[in-house]
């Protein structure tokens, strides 16, 4: 009977606090305290839940059982609704099929045939036509799509699009431009994949000082960030530390 009532106390402060932290409206607090496990209960269900099934976990979890049961079903979905018509949202749903199998050079031609029309110069469309052709290592067809994108959309600025950039300046062995890529990347970047990648090259041209200081960085914005910022940039700041 203890461990009940304890239990139910823990409960009901935890559900409380819920209710202080997220605003929710005072009265939350007299329903938790006249009836603790069925004010709990309702409150979860009412209030709780609902913010659950809508979060990135819950759609992710969803996204694998669903993978796991089925592993073809979206595969097999895209391919049907392009057989049906070929559109705009067909073929870019079946390149992204295409690009989870590593099948990058026939998501390269469907991306292809998305930009005609006003999708003709589309930014977001071309960037992910400069990843497919990034993976497929096709990296000067990857930089002229990249190119593209700031001809026809002038001051246009995208993480993954100057990542794409830069690491394909790096492939192809354009040392020089490729660190002068990463340095303005590094600059904005809001994530640490950028400057760690600026970092190692810096490496491998021999500038060990100022790849140490880059490295430094890395450490510092991670471990002064918050949790969900940490877990999220662990890896790189491992290869930081690492390197440190």
């Amino acid at each position: 009977m203890p461990f009940l009532i304890i239990l139910s106390l823990l409960v009901t402060v935890i559900c409380a606090v819920h209710v202080f932290k997220t605003g929710r409206p005072n009265w939350w607090f007299f329903v938790l305290l006249a009836a603790p496990w069925l004010g709990a209960l309702v409150y979860f269900l009412v209030e709780i839940l609902p913010e659950l099934r809508h979060t990135r976990a819950a759609k992710n979890l969803k996204t694998d059982v669903t993978t796991l049961i089925d592993p073809d079903r979206n595969y097999r979905e895209a391919a049907n609704d392009l057989a049906d018509v070929e559109t705009h949202a067909t073929l870019s749903a079946m390149a992204e099929q295409l690009m989870i199998r590593e099948r990058y050079d026939e998501a390269a031609a469907l991306l292809e045939r998305c930009l005609t029309g006003p999708h003709e110069h589309d930014a977001d469309m071309l960037i992910r036509l400069a990843e497919a052709y990034f993976l497929d290592e096709r990296y000067e067809a990857a930089l002229q799509r990249l190119d593209e994108v700031q001809e026809h959309n002038p001051g246009y600025r995208s993480q993954p699009g100057h990542l794409l950039y830069a690491r394909s300046l790096e492939e192809l062995g354009r040392a020089d431009e490729a660190l002068a890529a990463y340095a303005d990347l590094a600059a904005y970047a809001n994530e640490e994949e950028p400057r760690v990648r600026y970092g190692l090259l810096l490496q491998k041209q021999g500038r060990a000082d100022e790849a140490r200081t880059v490295f430094e960085t890395v450490a510092r914005n991670v471990e002064r960030a918050s949790k969900v910022y940490f877990r999220s940039q662990k890896p790189w700041y491992q290869v930081a530390k690492s390197n440190l």
